[in-house]
């Protein structure tokens, strides 16, 4: 339930018909439904304090953006994959009603993601490597760029280390309501 089922499934028809049978709001359902089950799975396993994070903008990873023709990114599919995170605070407030012994909380990956490309700091529509036009992976064999940090993307689809430790810092010390909620991670750890 995430940035791998749109890219290598919905986003994938040549490989995968998901799109022809789903329109993008029926995926997003598909999509919250297994979500649901595998979270009261985790539940069901003695889980209690879990964050439930939407995917990031799936659109903006450069090879997405390559393929859909998207500069930096492809609205297209940056809005279809928003179908999926506005079903997912329903989810958390429904699972913190129904499993009142658990806490549920939704991160907002996107508004963070976001907050990391609004700092420009970072390349944020090309990749640390070479990227195989057909996959988006690296080229094999082929030396990554030595400045790193300086790059949102590793590769078409992976943030690099720089990145990832930017959107965890951001993650963890929100504390607006359309970041994350009902709870903080601060909250729920003190809980």
């Amino acid at each position: 339930m995430g940035s791998n089922d749109y890219i290598n499934n919905y986003y994938a028809p040549a490989e995968n018909p998901v799109s022809q049978l789903y329109t993008p709001d029926r995926f997003a359902d598909l999509l919250i439904r297994e979500l649901k089950t595998n979270l009261k799975r985790l539940h069901s396993y003695g889980a209690r304090k879990i964050v439930v994070i939407g995917l990031t903008g799936v659109g903006c990873c450069p090879h997405v953006a390559k393929k859909f023709g998207g500069k930096p990114c492809s609205e297209k599919v940056n809005s279809e994959v928003q179908l999926f995170n506005d079903k997912l605070t329903p989810l958390v407030n429904k699972l913190n009603q129904k499993l009142t012994d658990a806490k549920f909380t939704f991160l907002n990956a996107t508004s963070v993601f976001n907050t990391l490309l609004q700092q420009g700091s970072q390349n944020s529509t090309g990749s640390c490597c070479k990227m195989q036009r057909s996959t988006g992976t690296c080229v094999p064999y082929h030396t990554p760029c030595a400045n790193r940090s300086e790059y949102v993307f590793f590769d078409g689809f992976h943030p690099t280390e720089s990145s990832n430790k930017i959107l965890a810092d951001l993650a963890y010390n929100a504390k607006s309501p359309q970041v994350i909620s009902p709870y903080t991670f601060e909250q729920l750890l003190a809980l």
